[in-house]
């Protein structure tokens, strides 16, 4: 057999890509203007938070309550003197009422305060319902989930805490 022999390779050329050309994009055409500078109404009420008095710690707790589903939603703050905040909570919870889902977030609140050793408290509570019931000392606690209804609140409100509702504001705190 012959060996066949190849021609050689043309000898390599470079040729080198055209320069890229600029391609001028002109910015996308505003589908959204930016908003124009709100100006919203202020509604003075004439409700505002308070510091507490030295010595006091002020407890701020509200709930919601979704009638349709029994759900609510219980939430709480704990702020010192000087108005720094010390703790706080919130929890989803089963509910019969809009009243208990508040009794429920002062009881939490209560709770966690006795717990942390602050005894001398103010608390503040949208409901005014909650708070009388606290003031006359006739609070019945939630039933729980095991069906059986709880009497009382034991170790919860003890001497020496404060009650405050925000339409007592004016000076006139209950103390218990």
């Amino acid at each position: 057999m012959n060996p066949i022999f190849l021609p050689p390779p043309p000898p390599f050329s470079f040729i080198p890509f055209p320069p890229p050309i600029p391609i001028s994009v002109p910015p996308p055409p505003l589908y959204c203007p930016p908003p124009p500078h709100l100006i919203l109404p202020t509604i003075s009420t004439g409700i505002h938070w308070n510091k507490p008095p030295p010595g006091f710690v002020k407890l701020n707790t509200d709930a919601s309550y979704k009638y349709n589903c029994q759900r609510s939603s219980i939430a709480g703050v704990c702020r010192d003197e000087d108005g720094i905040w010390m703790f706080g909570f919130s929890s989803r919870v089963q509910s019969g009422s809009s009243f208990e889902a508040e009794l429920m977030a002062v009881r939490e609140a209560l709770k966690l305060a006795w717990d942390k050793g602050l005894r001398r408290v103010i608390l503040e509570s949208d409901s005014e319902s909650v708070v009388n019931r606290i003031r006359n000392q006739t609070i019945r606690q939630p039933k729980e989930s095991d069906g059986g209804d709880h009497t009382g609140m034991p170790g919860l409100w003890q001497p020496g805490m404060e009650l405050l509702h925000p339409a007592y504001s004016q000076g006139r705190q209950l103390r218990c």
